[in-house]
Order: C-alpha cells, then structure tokens, then sequence
C-alpha cells in the first residue's frame, strides 16, 4: 500500500508542478506512422485530397498503400497520380529489364502491386494525369491484352472523367 500511495504522491505532485510551469514533462516519443497512402516528392499525406491540396506545381502523386476514393476529387492539370507497379515511379517496363519466366498477370491470378478503389457515387476527375503501371510484353510474348508481370490496378465502381490524359498499362476494371 505504501507503494502505490507513493506512485500516487509522486504522479499528482509531477502534474502539480507541470501545471505550475515549474517542471516540463518531456513529451513521449512516437514512432513516424509507416501507414500513410500518398507520397508526393517525398512528402507523405494521409489522403489523396491533402496532396492535392498541397501540390501548387507540377508533381507525381504515387500510392505507397492500397487506397479508397470516398470523396470526389479533380486531379489538377499539373498533377500525375500513379497507381504504381512496383515502389518507384516508373510508369512501365516492357519486359527487356523484368523478363518473367512464366507469364503472370491479372489473368493468372497474380495480385495487384497497389490498388486505387473508387467507391461507388464517387468521381474521379482526372484534369492532369493519370497512370496505372504495369509490365507489357515480357521478352518472350507478344501483346496479349493484358500485363506480363507485376501490376497497379484501378476497380472503378464509381466514375473517371479523363479531361486530359490517361495512360493504362496495368488493370482497370468497373
């Protein structure tokens, strides 16, 4: 008992001189959260609409996780955003770097890279650019109609207005 009153004593008196000013208690150090879904030059944003809020130039907006559209949101015109392939900005391979040995794609069940899931009610307005990366034409097979390796992906159960420029070469469905 004489343990716990002490912790007690000890814990009241430190938030007494706090509140006083005349003790500063060192705020507790936070690990940097390793789940946010945007990176823009860099800089890492919570949501899609902060990094476009953010970006007064031109710059790539690139999911660094798996990411929901619930809101609607315009792409500005000096803006890419990039559903990505694989973790750096490449837009796309055509295989002469990432030969598969075996074809994997979408079609044979290989699972997307990251993926943008645009809710339903919810537009997406693309007024810059938009990227979904992929692997075309791996070094052993002709163009086929779909990716020859690794994969962004769009599922698309809302609605894209592309006012500019749009560049698919991973999957897109809806």
């Amino acid at each position: 008992m004489k343990k716990i009153y002490k912790i007690f004593s000890i814990t009241i008196l430190s938030l007494l001189l706090a509140v006083a000013g005349v003790l500063t208690i060192p705020e507790k150090e936070v690990e940097a959260s390793s789940n946010y879904l945007i990176d823009s030059n860099g800089t890492e944003y919570a949501n899609l609409s902060a990094a476009i809020s953010a970006s007064t130039s031109t710059r790539t907006i690139r999911l660094t996780e798996n990411y929901t559209l619930t809101e609607s949101v315009t792409i500005p015109s000096y803006v890419t955003l990039l559903v990505p392939y694989k973790a750096d900005n490449t837009f796309m391979e055509n295989g002469t770097s990432e030969d598969k040995t075996a074809p994997s794609s979408w079609a044979n069940g290989v699972a997307p890279f990251k993926t943008l899931t645009i809710n339903s009610g919810v537009t997406l307005t693309v007024d810059g650019t938009l990227v979904v990366g992929g692997v075309q034409h791996s070094k052993s097979q002709t163009q086929q109609g779909k990716t020859s390796g690794d994969y962004g992906k769009i599922v698309n159960n809302g609605s894209i207005v592309i006012n500019k420029e749009c560049k698919i070469y991973g999957h897109v469905t809806g």
